[in-house]
């Protein structure tokens, strides 16, 4: 199925409205990765990891196609 090569990226960064802080998450799959739920996993530990591990309360989540 998939060789040890990288399936996609994922990425944030801290940014805010007004004085509420709040992460933006972004990820991006190759073709033969999607549909798989990889991507939905891989966003569900980053989230979980940021608001365990930051003061935010809030987190925005674009999906590139």
């Amino acid at each position: 199925m998939f060789n040890g090569a990288a399936l996609g990226i994922v990425a944030w960064r801290r940014t805010s409205a007004g004085c509420t802080p709040y992460w933006n998450v972004g990820a991006q799959l190759r073709p033969e990765a999607r549909g798989r739920g990889i991507g939905t996993a891989t966003q569900h530990l980053l989230n979980d990891y940021l608001l365990a591990h930051s003061p935010v309360v809030r987190l925005e989540e674009l999906l590139h196609r």
